[in-house]
């Protein structure tokens, strides 16, 4: 395994040398593990949080009351519950479809033999970011959740409403600053973690491919923009507002 200061210094020399060797999924492995563990919890904290407003609000709402107020907590701590294991294997998911979007896009202009196992182990290594922006979601989320605020009407669980319908949603809820802060700055963190990852995934392309700078940059940057895009962009441009 080529020196991991390498990988900051001079990454990619640092991928070079690691697609010389075999593909290694130990380190790999363990980072997305991390940050698993990291989005479970965050996961389940914010959930939580999040349920507890929400069934306070369902108690309250005598049209909402079909179902027991107990039998409704259950189900949403199933839910959480649920919810948190998936989150742990999602940073599995992004390597293996972002391996498999860069071999592929890549693969266009140069794809060798062996080279999709390599860039797996690459993506890996170049996620660590990503743990980095968990990490530091926890406490932000634990230091603004006394202060933030979630208000709905109680018509919320009118059956009545059009559940698709995000704009018919958005204005029976209301948000308090500290709330909005912390929505806005974790996806300010995320997006600035996903383009920390492309750096690292730009110069494992570059490496492992042996392409020029605007072919690795193409085959990386297209699809991380597109998928911040879809994912972050209506946090940043305030069309929604969640925890995710």
């Amino acid at each position: 395994m080529p020196p991991v200061r390498d990988l900051f210094f001079r990454p990619t020399e640092f991928f070079r040398a690691l697609a010389a060797e075999p593909p290694g999924y130990i380190v790999p492995v363990a980072i997305a593990a991390i940050t698993g563990i990291l989005q479970a919890v965050y996961g389940y904290l914010t959930l939580s949080w999040l349920s507890t407003i929400y069934l306070n609000l369902y108690a309250q709402t005598p049209n909402a009351a079909r179902v027991p107020a107990s039998m409704m907590a259950t189900i949403t701590g199933i839910g959480i519950t649920v919810i948190s294991v998936v989150s742990f294997f999602m940073p599995f998911f992004v390597l293996v479809v972002a391996a498999l979007t860069f071999w592929f896009i890549a693969g266009i202009w140069n794809r060798a033999p062996g080279t999709l196992g390599r860039m797996m182990t690459a993506v890996g290594w170049g996620m660590f970011p990503l743990a980095v922006y968990e990490a530091f979601l926890l406490p932000l989320f634990l230091s603004l959740k006394n202060a933030m605020a979630i208000t709905a009407s109680p018509a919320f669980f009118n059956t009545t409403i059009n559940t698709t319908n995000h704009a018919e949603i958005e204005k029976m809820i209301s948000y308090n600053q500290p709330f909005t802060l912390f929505v806005t700055t974790g996806a300010v963190l995320e997006v600035a973690a996903f383009l920390c990852c492309a750096w690292f995934w730009f110069h494992a392309v570059r490496g492992i491919f042996s392409l020029d700078t605007k072919k690795a940059a193409v085959a990386v940057l297209v699809p991380v923009l597109v998928y911040l895009a879809v994912t972050v962009g209506p946090r940043l441009m305030g069309q929604a507002a969640g925890l995710s």
